[in-house]
């Protein structure tokens, strides 16, 4: 007749944890950077349509020196 032991299991190898996203939503700009701004546009043959568009600092920059492009409604900072 075999005798049994009650254990403990071996002890399991330290994994790296994956670190954490804070748990707010980072919104990134067309480029892959980061957002800092956020800009709301009428698009559309007659302007029917709202768009928003997330900037970073740079692309910002380019959205504010535009001639060409009507002004937007709105730009907030996130």
């Amino acid at each position: 007749m075999s005798r049994w032991q009650i254990t403990t299991p071996p002890p399991t190898p330290a994994s790296p944890k994956a670190p954490r996203r804070s748990g707010k939503n980072v919104r990134r700009c067309n480029c892959g950077q980061p957002a800092v701004a956020k800009a709301i546009v009428r698009v559309g043959l007659d302007g029917c349509y709202i768009v928003t568009i997330y900037l970073c600092p740079a692309c910002l920059v380019i959205e504010q020196e535009s001639d060409t492009i009507p002004p937007p409604i709105s730009i907030s900072p996130l």
